[in-house]
């Protein structure tokens, strides 16, 4: 009843979510607590710079998901670097 497309979009998409929820919940929960405890340790300092990474890590994972649920983009990059490879090989055989 469900085509292949509407099944891998799904999953994508619970994925994505899923992601950010594993992404910002640290610093959500951190920033919450700073807003209640003046002595909150995650306020400044290296903890804080590493909970506002992760946060903003769920960007650089999205594109990973796509290219996970993607079947034909790994192979039409794999493809595309092979033959740009080729295209710089000089005809004595060295790289230019």
């Amino acid at each position: 009843m469900i085509s292949r497309a509407k099944i891998n979009t799904i999953k994508q998409t619970i994925a994505v979510i899923v992601m950010y929820i594993i992404c910002s919940s640290p610093f959500i929960v951190a920033q919450l607590w700073a807003s209640w405890d003046p002595d909150n340790p995650f306020k400044e300092g290296i903890s804080f710079v590493i909970l506002a990474l992760l946060y903003s890590l769920n960007s650089c994972v999205n594109p990973w998901i796509y290219l996970a649920f993607n079947r034909e983009l790994p192979r039409f990059l794999l493809r595309n670097c092979m033959s740009s490879k080729r295209k710089y090989k000089s005809t004595n055989g060295e790289g230019m």
